[in-house]
């Protein structure tokens, strides 16, 4: 159990204290106007102080109530769990502030805004309406797009989980939920302020600004609070079309040089690609997740147009051989989420050769990378290659890693945060035991490589002669036995 699962866990726990403070604000404004009824002239000259006093106490005790909820929940992590770490409490306070606390606060403020528009049992029903429809449970239920419960959902917009992100982004806090808590603060206290100074032309003209104002953050903001996909992987294998014979896969390249922009934003993500290839004919063929659009291609100077059908790029080139250049984007590879990335060697992420990307195993050579990262890393990189400087990668290898996000590592091997060491070493020890069954079974002496990489990118298997990467969540048997004893069973199925 780690904070990335227990916290979000607790939603429906969180949504029924959300419905109390809604009703606790509807309860202020029925007694405010039962107040009024008796004396009117006496509460309009205390209006203006009483206004954001309320607001205050709203907000004083929203927090207090999250304190205690929050110290009982690390109270029984640690004591069930022994499993509290620094970085932990500094991620936790912070996704729990934005998830647990405001929502409370704006619960209020919305109870309050809805009883005082309409002060009746209809206000309560509305009320319970409005708090199901801006709950977290409800981007789960996808009675609105996702693009815009995002956005009025209070609480966690990412409750839904969405396989290579979920677990690993888990309680990371994106730019999109301050964006978003941001809208709805805006949108809030605007209303606020309608029901509040009703009489006053010039501070309703005010709120209606505002409100305007509000309205507009979803159009300009550069990051959204959700992360969209389904809870489906994609596979670890990588297939080539039907007719494999005809692949045009006869180059090389040499070297690679990666200029990466990381969106910071759902599964946004582009680069630059600068590759020196030879090729023995001007027609190739590359491989390259659907996923990833080329926008533009060029051999040194000279405009080329990339064709791409499913997985595989065609491209006719001038030239045998040159610099050729590509700019590519995502905005779907569910390997890359707000805060992090996973961009592992043996996955056609980048324009590689078909035959590599289908057994990288046994295809895959070596060529010359060098990787920058061209804008801010809200999380540490881990890579394959060696690291120049904060944001710059080099190296020789069979293909570039990167890693970001809370993973750690202990002799040779990387996992994902939300793994104890014990657990990590687990399926370490028990695909080890079946490599050693099948090496038994085949009278041979295959060894897993040195370095091993925990990743929620796919699920399976993927491994080249250096590195192996393996689904921490849904690893199979099947994948080693395809990918290190493929050439056994072939032998084997020989008359």
């Amino acid at each position: 159990m780690s904070e990335a699962k227990l916290f979000p866990g607790l939603v429906y726990f969180v949504m029924m204290v959300s419905l109390q403070f809604a009703l606790y604000g509807a309860e202020g404004a029925r007694s405010e106007r039962m107040q009024r009824n008796r004396a009117e002239n006496s509460a309009r000259a205390s209006d203006s102080v009483s206004v954001w006093r309320k607001l205050s106490g709203w907000l004083g005790l929203a927090f207090v109530i999250y304190l205690v909820l929050y110290a009982a929940v690390l109270g029984y992590i640690g004591f069930a769990y022994r499993n509290i770490s620094l970085e932990g409490l500094q991620v936790s306070f912070i996704y729990t502030l934005l998830c647990w606390c405001i929502p409370f606060f704006y619960s209020a403020i919305l109870g309050y805004v809805i009883y005082s528009w309409l002060p009746s049992y209809y206000g309560y029903c509305l009320i319970i309406v409005v708090w199901f429809l801006t709950m977290p449970y409800h981007s789960i239920l996808g009675l609105i797009p996702k693009k815009v419960a995002g956005w009025v959902v209070n609480g966690d917009p990412n409750i839904s989980e969405v396989f290579s992100s979920q677990l690993l982004e888990g309680i990371e806090v994106n730019n999109g939920y301050y964006a978003q808590r941001m809208f709805m603060f805006l949108i809030l206290i605007s209303l606020y302020l309608m029901v509040s100074y009703k009489r006053s032309m010039q501070i309703n003209g005010a709120a209606a600004v505002l409100l305007i104002i509000a309205m507009m953050v979803p159009m300009v903001s550069p990051f959204v609070p959700y992360i969209e996909g389904k809870e489906e992987p994609q596979l670890a294998v990588f297939r080539l079309p039907a007719d494999a014979d005809e692949v045009q896969s006869n180059y090389t390249i040499s070297k690679y040089v990666l200029h990466i922009r990381h969106g910071r934003s759902n599964h946004d993500l582009r680069y630059t690609v600068d590759m020196n290839i030879v090729a023995n004919s001007n027609r190739i063929q590359m491989a390259l997740l659907k996923d990833f659009q080329i926008r533009s291609a060029r051999l040194d100077q000279i405009p080329l147009i990339a064709e791409q059908r499913d997985q595989m790029v065609m491209l006719d080139l001038p030239e045998k051989q040159g610099v050729l250049h590509m700019e590519i984007e995502t905005r779907s590879y569910h390997p890359v989420g707000p805060t992090t990335a996973q961009l592992v060697a043996t996955s056609p992420w980048y324009p590689m050769n078909p035959l590599e990307a289908e057994n990288p195993y046994e295809k895959a050579t070596k060529e010359q990378y060098d990787i920058y990262w061209s804008s801010p890393a809200p999380n540490e990189i881990r890579s394959n290659l060696k690291q120049k400087s904060s944001l710059h990668w080099s190296g020789e290898a069979y293909g570039p890693t990167l890693l970001m996000g809370r993973f750690k590592e202990k002799r040779k091997l990387v996992y994902p945060h939300y793994k104890t060491v014990g657990q990590a070493s687990g399926i370490k020890q028990r695909i080890e035991s079946f490599v050693y069954d099948q090496n038994a079974k085949y009278r041979t002496s295959i060894k897993l490589p040195s370095n091993l990489y925990y990743v929620s990118a796919f699920r399976g298997v993927q491994a080249n002669p250096d590195e192996a990467y393996i689904s921490a969540e849904a690893n199979s048997y099947e994948d080693i036995d395809r990918i290190f004893y493929r050439k056994m069973d072939q032998t084997k199925q020989k008359p």
